[in-house]
C-alpha cells in the first residue's frame, strides 16, 4: 500500500516536473521574461502546429497548481494560469467490461 505522504510527494514533484517543461517550453521560444508570455504561446505548449492536442487535463492541472499555490502573489503567475486553455478531462474505457460480458 502506497503511503499518503508519498503520493503527496510524488505528485509535488509531477506538478514542479510540469512546471519546469513549460517553462523551458517558453525559453525554446526564445521567451526569457514571464511577462512576455502571451496567449499563443501557452497555447503552444498545448497544442503542436496541427492544432492537435499534445498535453491534456492532466499536465494543464498541474501546472495550474504550480502557477496558483507556489506562486500566488506574483500577478504573472496568476495571469498565465488564467490563459490556460480549457481542457476536458477524459477517462479511458476499461477494456475488461466488454471482456467481461463476452465471456458471460
Amino acid at each position: 500500500m502506497v503511503n499518503r505522504n508519498e503520493t503527496n510527494e510524488k505528485t509535488c514533484q509531477d506538478e514542479i516536473r510540469e512546471a519546469e517543461h513549460f517553462f523551458t517550453k517558453m525559453q525554446e521560444l526564445e521567451i526569457f521574461d514571464i511577462s512576455s508570455i502571451g496567449e499563443m504561446h501557452v497555447i503552444s505548449y498545448f497544442m503542436n502546429e496541427n492544432k492537435e492536442i499534445i498535453r491534456g487535463y492532466s499536465c494543464r492541472w498541474r501546472l495550474k497548481r504550480v502557477l496558483e499555490t507556489v506562486a500566488p502573489e506574483i500577478t504573472e503567475c496568476n495571469r498565465i494560469a488564467f490563459l490556460l486553455p480549457a481542457l476536458k478531462k477524459h477517462r479511458k474505457n476499461i477494456q475488461y467490461f466488454l471482456e467481461l460480458h463476452l465471456t458471460c
